[in-house]
């Protein structure tokens, strides 16, 4: 009985450890934009890496538009991308942006990036 139960608490360690690394490996790697100093990444959806390239080049020109209290938090402000796409403001080096949900977790598409150093 013993060994029965180790059995199956091993199978259910494993199986949580592929479960919690499934979206982590869903994420694709775009390479980078603006000579080589952003790293952009689609973490869910059917986003080319071209067109998650195309966002964050728009977002780095300052294409999109500002929205929220400009002195206010960080949690109420984003910006938003011709395209439907909705990005926070840069925070800590990075931005991400999501489309077709109204918040980030729940949204069909999701894209983001890093500063490189």
């Amino acid at each position: 009985m013993r060994r029965y139960l180790i059995v199956i608490g091993l199978l259910a360690a494993v199986a949580g450890t592929a479960l919690a690394a499934g979206p982590a490996m869903a994420a694709r790697s775009c390479g980078t934009v603006a000579k080589g100093a952003v790293r952009v990444t689609i973490a869910r959806g059917p986003e080319s890496c071209a067109q998650a390239r195309g966002v964050a080049k728009s977002y780095l020109a300052g294409r999109g538009t500002f929205h929220g209290p400009p002195n206010g938090p960080r949690a109420d402000q984003y910006v938003t991308i011709p395209g439907g796409w909705r990005c926070s403001v840069v925070e800590q080096g990075s931005v991400g942006c999501f489309k077709g949900g109204s918040t980030y977790l729940g949204a069909r598409e999701q894209i983001g990036w890093i500063m490189v150093p």
